[in-house]
């Protein structure tokens, strides 16, 4: 069978080729390892970790900070109101549901939803690379700070992030060619609406990489 990731529309793991097959079992396998998971303290005072969702395949993967409330009780990422708002900035692109993944750098809800600790992020990290790795994305769009320094530590490319303000829109490549857009998290806009516009323009400018319509990149890549 031809694939790219075997067309990307395909549910029947019978239907697929032998490593996509591998990668369907990957992908749910790793959700066992997340909910077995006792990597740091985060685990003992949640209600359910939080695993990704989305098409296996798919070719952009949202990756936000953690999961607050509302996902901690289903255990679904961005679910509450930063799920809705996520929700309409991909209305305004061309993605379909199988064209997406959407998970967090924490897998845990941090008390009172404060700001991820590094050594929080570094316990959770070898999920994130796992995702990567089995999802296979053309494009990352991390929402926030947190998942911006986050993913591109973890491709060793190094920018100043001390202000969202100043990286979203930016485009990132990786040495494999994978695209990094970095725009602002959802609850960022809940808390200011007046970042709904530069999001919007963000996302259509993500359309516009997904149709390969965006050519004049400033072309920023891991050493």
């Amino acid at each position: 069978m031809n694939c790219w990731r075997c067309q990307r529309d395909i549910d029947a793991a019978t239907d697929v080729c032998e490593d996509c097959k591998k990668d369907i079992t990957r992908i749910s396998k790793l959700s066992d390892e997340i909910q077995r998971c006792k990597k740091c303290s985060l685990n003992e005072q949640i209600q359910e970790k939080v695993s990704g969702r989305g098409f296996w395949a798919a070719k952009v993967l949202f990756i936000g900070e953690a999961p607050g409330r509302h996902e901690d009780e289903e255990g679904r990422p961005f679910v509450g109101a930063a799920g809705h708002v996520l929700d309409l900035l991909i209305s305004v692109t061309v993605l379909k549901p199988k064209d997406y993944y959407i998970t967090n750098v924490l897998k845990c809800r941090p008390p009172g939803n404060r700001k991820p600790t590094p050594q929080e992020c570094e316990a959770c990290s070898d999920f994130l690379k796992a995702e990567i790795k089995i999802i296979k994305p053309k494009i990352i769009v991390p929402l926030g700070l947190v998942a911006t320094q986050n993913v591109l530590n973890l491709f060793d490319i190094k920018e100043d992030i001390r202000r969202m303000a100043d990286l979203r829109g930016s485009v990132f490549y990786t040495k494999d060619n994978i695209v990094i857009l970095p725009t602002y998290h959802p609850a960022a806009i809940i808390y200011d609406g007046t970042l709904m516009d530069s999001a919007k323009a963000d996302f259509v400018l993500l359309s516009k990489i997904v149709e390969g319509k965006y050519e004049n990149a400033k072309r920023k890549t891991s050493n």
